[in-house]
């Protein structure tokens, strides 16, 4: 240890102290040191100094030495986001970041338990341990367009009272026709018991990451003055050309990711009359093929260490084309200026859906005009309890919610015109839906198993709707006969 300036060998005590199977590395730690203090030769090596460089050398190691996290190079991926990156490592890390920068030294800075968000796992409790799920409801509002489960959690008050499935409202027919969906074929099996899938979410940090915090708003707030504080959200901005603003919630164990609207162009801005929007508008050609949406979306999440293992085979949302191709005024359609790709989540090797039929998971924007990502959203842990409920065995009863068009599926008080509509043969899927808790209490997140049929020919009248989603489990389907109001959420 004499190459190492004798003020620094504390560093290197600090971390076995930290962790003593460090020992066994020394012969690693010691080079990395001696670079870390030539990359920094004007450095004045304070405590703060100290601190910073034991970050460093405790983020080498964990790049070493893997754990399973959340995002273990999420962060460090991103240039302009160097002050977070020797905290790279797990999420309840990331919190951490915002204790040690601004602590006055390490020796005086509390030390606490961080929690790691897992990011793939299920686990096995007793039978009905979600309660009754007869008040499930849809997710609502952009739904599986990206309203984000931490938004629905911060609208608790009402529950399903205060969600409107959108995709249904779009697919309605008009009061006088009756849409009759008919499958005569066989119906896949399942066992009378089937697993309800509960999404295990993360768990905000302890207070004692905030107080450190005190000093830099001191003159503000005394931090300090308040008592059981905890670390629930927070967001880094990418300051660069294209850069992103990073949000976290360690509560939900989600990440959403976005344009750095400062730093992104947007020549809409500019425009002062209907005209300059008009030259703006995008034309067919103008947007990505699928083929270099998939690309794109594909480099962008192996390059920010987005693992998407646990996530079936993407897809390109083209709605907008098949509209396009309807329409007899063409110029009436609105060309997007984003490309949607969709991850849907797997559990136990079954695909998730919205109700309207759209895959429920991992969403990533591709902007048509730079040919770059635009946002991440519903990047979560797909961290799972599964328990067992009582499954609907009788199969008249499914044809007649399949006939319908699903749980939830309109039928007019006055039938004037009856049409059918064939369906293509089921799979067994899971539904995402959400089951009201507490007033004040996160809403709980549900994989439920259910059967999704496909539209196998539409009707040439205006119709849009492409799925039925049938679920299997009783307390769900018995919610027929008391459905939830729908109301618009702004």
């Amino acid at each position: 240890m004499s190459s190492l300036p004798p003020d620094l060998q504390g560093i290197l005590d600090d971390l076995y102290k930290e962790d003593p199977s460090l020992r066994s590395q020394e012969a690693d730690l010691i080079p990395l040191l001696q670079k870390l203090i030539t990359s920094r030769p004007e450095a004045t090596f304070n405590a703060r100094a100290r601190s910073r460089l034991k970050q460093e050398l405790l983020q080498v190691q964990t790049q070493s030495y893997p754990r399973a996290s959340f995002f273990s190079s999420f962060f460090s991926s991103m240039p302009s986001l160097s002050s977070l990156k020797p905290w790279a490592a797990p999420v309840g890390a990331l919190a951490l970041v915002l204790v040690a920068v601004m602590a006055s030294t390490w020796r005086s800075a509390p030390q606490v338990a961080v929690s790691p968000l897992i990011a793939s796992n299920i686990t096995t409790v007793s039978p009905r341990a979600f309660g009754n799920l007869g008040a499930a409801a849809v997710q609502t509002g952009r739904g599986a367009e990206g309203v984000s489960a931490s938004a629905v959690a911060q609208n608790p008050v009402g529950g399903s009272a205060k969600l409107m499935a959108q995709d249904m409202m779009i697919a309605r027919p008009f009061p006088e026709v009756r849409y009759r969906y008919v499958y005569d074929g066989d119906l896949p099996a399942w066992e009378p018991q089937l697993n309800v899938y509960k999404r295990v979410k993360g768990a905000s940090q302890l207070s004692a990451l905030i107080q450190p915090l005190a000093d830099t708003t001191r003159g503000l707030i005394d931090l300090a003055s308040l008592q059981k504080l905890q670390l629930q959200t927070f967001t880094a901005v990418q300051d660069e050309p294209y850069g992103y603003a990073v949000t976290v919630d360690l509560s939900e164990g989600m990440v959403n990711l976005n344009q750095n609207y400062q730093q992104w162009p947007h020549p809409e801005a500019l425009c002062r009359d209907e005209a300059c929007y008009q030259q703006l508008r995008l034309n067919p050609g103008d947007v990505p093929s699928d083929e270099e949406a998939l690309r794109i979306v594909a480099e962008f999440l192996q390059a920010r260490g987005i693992v998407t293992t646990g996530y079936g085979t993407p897809r390109v949302i083209n709605e907008w084309r098949t509209q396009y191709e309807a329409a007899t005024d063409k110029s009436t359609v609105y060309v997007p200026d984003v490309v949607t790709v969709t991850y849907p989540v797997l559990v136990d090797g079954k695909a998730a859906y919205e109700q309207g039929g759209t895959a429920f998971g991992l969403m990533v924007n591709v902007s048509s005009r730079s040919r770059k990502v635009d946002s991440v959203w519903n990047l979560t842990t797909n961290t799972y309890e599964q328990s067992a409920y009582a499954a609907e065995t009788n199969v008249s009863r499914i044809r007649e919610v399949v006939e319908k068009g699903g749980v939830y599926g309109y039928v007019p008080a006055q039938v004037e015109k009856t049409v059918d509509i064939t369906l293509n043969a089921p799979e067994l899927v899971l539904h995402h839906l959400w089951l009201p808790s507490e007033p004040g209490k996160p809403m709980t997140e549900l994989l439920v198993p259910a059967l999704r049929f496909t539209v196998k020919d539409k009707p040439a009248d205006g119709y849009m709707q492409d799925t039925i989603l049938v679920p299997l489990i009783k307390d769900v389907l018995d919610q027929q006969n008391n459905p939830p109001i729908h109301l618009m959420v702004k």
